[in-house]
């Protein structure tokens, strides 16, 4: 900053206020000067007589970090809004995907049980009903809910039985439901 004046004052007095967060280099000044602080800035007073007016000033300012930077009330308060809307849309969509993915660990009416048959046992033949058309075991696991493991070991669980085949078809197996059951 470089302030001057040709014109000679017979007294004059001045003050100056730097931007926040600065640092001062190289200061001259024609009269006398002195150097404080107030709310967190620096300010360069002087005064003289019957003299011209210059006053150089090489200053920078310093990098500060968003966290050093005070927030005012409005960026607060937009700050909890946005986390409360993101809450909010988290909950919506958790409350639909329970929903939507939660297992099918319903009742079955008691005409369609079958004595002596697990719950999942249960929910495989219901399932396997319900599609009328084979289907295979990850179909089921992900139908159900169902660990891999479980679903395999209650499928073999009802071939067994005789409640069920299972056709080989390539890499897969198919599941249906014996002719004779339904």
């Amino acid at each position: 900053m470089n302030l001057s004046f040709n014109k000679q004052f017979s007294e004059y007095i001045f003050k100056v206020l730097l931007p926040k967060s600065s640092s001062i280099y190289n200061i001259n000044s024609s009269g006398t000067i002195w150097i404080g602080e107030e709310t967190n800035r620096l300010v360069i007073n002087g005064f003289g007589e019957n003299e011209t007016i210059y006053l150089y000033i090489k200053y920078q300012l310093a990098k500060t970090s968003a966290t050093e930077e005070s927030l005012t009330y409005f960026d607060l308060i937009n700050i909890i809004l946005s986390i409360s809307i993101i809450i909010f849309v988290i909950l919506i969509i958790l409350t639909f995907y329970k929903s939507y993915y939660k297992k099918k660990t319903t009742e079955l009416p008691e005409e369609d049980k079958i004595t002596g048959l697990t719950e999942r046992q249960q929910l495989i033949m219901q399932l396997l009903r319900e599609s009328k058309n084979p289907l295979t075991q990850t179909i089921i696991e992900k139908e159900l809910q169902m660990p891999k493991a479980a679903v395999s070991r209650n499928i073999h669980s009802l071939e067994r039985k005789g409640l069920i085949d299972i056709e080989k078809v390539g890499m897969s197996n198919k599941i249906h439901i014996k002719k004779n059951n339904y």
